[in-house]
């Protein structure tokens, strides 16, 4: 089941940014994203509510009062939530990597938000894992460690503010964050480190002018 989910959606597994992925990442993705992202009535489709409600939401996270509110939150957040961590990093350290990552969020956000609303295109669907690398490495090349990338996806996946966001939104954007975001972890052990030089700070950069799909496809 989970490799027939990858081949109804033609989801990209053969590209050069990919190829250091296993079959049994694969597998576990799939996994991800079918618990995440269907449900009962749909099968191995997308849930429609999940897509359509993702899309209308990417316009509204789009706002610039909201964004401010919510990547204001994240930022506030980042280090308690570090300083949690089984070995967290000295205050001074994690104050000059929390400056580092919130100088960053509005672009990782937005790809984010990007992403979220293309899931009804199946053309853009179709990129997706190409995208989720180039994020995983943005992560690594900040030098978080597994447990502090897991920690900035959390408080994303909840920084919508409840009177600003229905509760459907709410729910669908977290079902949106939890299936992204343990693919995402896995990728973060998987990596090549050599590509980090190179790739982590430049492509999110990039990513101000381009859509989601665009820089996934510039990249392949």
């Amino acid at each position: 089941m989970h490799i027939s989910f990858l081949c109804l959606h033609l989801l990209e597994t053969q590209k050069r940014r990919v190829l250091f992925l296993t079959f049994t990442d694969w597998e576990a993705f799939a996994a991800l994203l079918l618990e995440a992202w269907t449900s009962p009535a749909s099968g191995l489709e997308l849930d429609p509510q999940l897509t359509a409600t993702l899309r209308h939401l990417k316009g509204h996270m789009a706002d610039a009062r909201l964004n401010a509110i919510m990547l204001g939150a994240v930022q506030v957040a980042l280090e308690p939530a570090w300083q949690q961590a089984s070995a967290p990093r000295p205050p001074s350290e994690l104050k000059e990597l929390a400056s580092r990552a919130g100088g960053k969020l509005k672009a990782f956000v937005k790809r984010l938000s990007e992403l979220a609303g293309c899931l009804a295109n199946a053309k853009d669907l179709k990129d997706l894992f190409l995208e989720l690398v180039e994020v995983a490495e943005w992560l690594r090349a900040l030098t978080l460690s597994a447990e502090e990338a897991s920690a900035l996806l959390d408080l994303v996946a909840h920084m919508m503010p409840v009177p600003h966001f229905s509760p459907l939104q709410i729910a669908c954007w977290h079902r949106f964050m939890r299936g992204i975001s343990g693919c995402m972890l896995l990728m973060y052990a998987r990596v090549p480190v050599t590509s980090l030089i190179f790739l982590g700070q430049q492509h999110l950069g990039r990513a101000n002018s381009m859509s989601a799909p665009e820089f996934a496809r510039a990249q392949s």
